[in-house]
């Protein structure tokens, strides 16, 4: 990545941190893009990092048929799930240090994300 690209970021997630202390609401996907598959793939920890620097609360939304709606010949109101969490507070345990903090909250917000999907869906959350 470039030094401009990451002072862009950088600014974006500022801007982020900004507007939940505000107490608006942003959408995120922890992963880091949208996947053409179906499955979970791993997240990243910038949503827990913004989470915890904003005191933010979390809530964790479960999707389903989005593809559909960007396919041809799927009509004009494909169906498409949506399932919304019950608000969850990040806390860093006592004694865990930060980097393994914000890997603990994604591991742990995808995991209630995972928890409102069919198996099938759950890719790299599903249960071992």
């Amino acid at each position: 990545s470039s030094a401009a690209s990451d002072v862009y970021k950088r600014q974006a997630l500022e801007r982020a941190i900004v507007y939940l202390r505000e107490g608006k609401a942003i959408v995120f996907f922890p992963e880091g893009t949208v996947e053409r598959q179906e499955q979970m793939i791993a997240a990243h920890t910038g949503v827990a990092m913004l989470a915890l620097r904003s005191g933010a609360t979390m809530l964790p939304i479960a999707h389903s048929g989005t593809r559909r709606v960007l396919r041809r010949g799927q009509g004009w109101f494909p169906r498409v799930d949506i399932q919304i969490g019950a608000p969850y507070i990040p806390i860093i345990p006592d004694g865990v240090p930060r980097k393994a903090g914000l890997q603990f909250i994604t591991q742990e917000v995808m995991e209630h994300i995972a928890e409102m999907l069919p198996a099938e869906r759950r890719g790299v959350y599903g249960k071992q």
